[in-house]
């Protein structure tokens, strides 16, 4: 699994258990959703995938993540 340091995303931290030092991962989810046959969300939603020291493993919209420019990501 690759991880990108998240200087940038000094806003982010884990729903889970709080805390602020989280990574990016290197994936990017489209988020869809039906309920009985209809749409549950409007539209297709580009979610972040994000994991921080307990291994908790959370996703964010990207248009919601707080950044100083663009996403690092590193290979």
């Amino acid at each position: 699994m690759h991880l990108a340091p998240s200087s940038t995303m000094h806003d982010v931290t884990c729903p889970l258990c709080a805390n602020s030092t989280v990574a990016l991962l290197l994936t990017k989810v489209n988020f869809s959703a039906t309920l009985d046959g209809e749409d549950f969300v409007e539209e297709t939603q580009p979610l972040a995938a994000f994991i921080c020291p307990k291994s908790h493993i959370f996703f964010l919209r990207e248009r919601d993540i707080a950044t100083e420019g663009s996403p690092q990501f590193a290979a």
